[in-house]
């Protein structure tokens, strides 16, 4: 399969990398700064650039408009698609049990360790469970 991940030298979307070039997918990453990525893999791809916008520059307000923006563009593109939308990400273990909730983080969630962040969001990738959806997820 092959796997555009955004967000791929961040906390999240390094795990997330990992995972799916484990896994035997060719993967694409769009990041900023190329140097960030530390793997060497012939089924990785990185392509430099920013997924927000073209110079870089942008406000708060800005940010929350685009990712409106992109949702609501992402709703009627025909693709097959999952948003996953963490609480706090503190650095830890894996638990391996969570809670979601569609649209919303699961009521008094307060945070998820980046490891079971990853993981469920790589899970997504084989499941149609949350397909066309945003998904909360906490402990």
């Amino acid at each position: 399969m092959n796997i555009l991940i955004l967000g791929a030298t961040g906390r999240v979307g390094s795990q997330i990398v990992n995972h799916a070039l484990h896994d035997g997918h060719h993967v694409t990453v769009l990041v900023r700064t190329p140097e960030k990525i530390q793997i060497t893999n012939e089924e990785l791809t990185i392509i430099q650039g920013n997924g927000l916008n073209k110079d870089g520059n942008q406000r708060a307000g800005q940010s929350v408009q685009q990712k409106n923006i992109i949702y609501t563009m992402l709703k009627h593109s025909g693709l097959e698609w999952t948003i996953v939308c963490p609480t706090y990400l503190p650095d830890g273990e894996s638990i391996g049990k969570y809670r979601i909730d569609d649209d919303f983080l699961p009521e008094g969630g307060t945070e998820i360790s980046v490891s079971d962040t990853a993981e469920f969001t790589f899970s997504q990738i084989k499941s149609s469970d949350y397909i066309g959806s945003r998904v909360g997820i906490a402990y």
